[in-house]
């Protein structure tokens, strides 16, 4: 009994053993564990400040944006003002052409009344001289027939109508 008493002390002296590698090993296995869930909170860690460093950066690009779309709507906006400014002084330049061609028009329309009067006045003139030039001719034809006649009487009866 005794030797099964010491057999049994020796299989329990070698489990003692085994579990004490054990527990080695798993203190080793911890440690090891221990170590990579260190590396990993610290990945976590970094990555959970780059995550920060984008949000803040997307936050920042947001904010430029709507700056410029700010801007931008503001300038087609005030271009749109510019346009619009452009096409009432072009309507009102367009009435004033408008207005303009109707006092030339009414213009031309009298430069050549007057124009035709005055045409109409001299023709008038150089007609009523022509037909003076035209009576004086007559008569000093009629004058130079008659002297003619005085000087030159073809027969008895013209002798004596020209003594009448």
């Amino acid at each position: 009994e005794k030797e099964d008493i010491v057999n049994q002390l020796k299989e329990l002296s070698e489990q003692v053993g085994d579990i004490h590698r054990l527990n080695e090993n798993l203190e080793e296995e911890v440690q090891v564990q221990m170590k990579e869930r260190q590396k990993a909170l610290e990945e976590v860690e970094r990555c959970a400040h780059a995550a920060a460093a984008l949000e803040a950066e997307v936050e920042t690009l947001r904010q430029v944006q709507e700056v410029k779309e700010e801007e931008r709507h503001a300038e087609v906006a005030q271009d749109s003002a510019v346009v619009e400014d452009i096409q009432n002084q072009l309507d009102m330049n367009k009435s004033r052409l408008d207005g303009v061609s109707h006092v030339v028009d009414d213009v031309a329309r009298l430069v050549v009344s007057s124009l035709v009067a005055d045409v109409r006045v001299e023709l008038r003139h150089e007609r009523d001289a022509m037909e003076q030039e035209k009576r004086e001719a007559e008569r000093a034809t009629e004058e130079d027939r008659a002297i003619h006649a005085l000087l030159n009487p073809k027969t008895d009866q013209d002798a004596k109508n020209q003594a009448r």
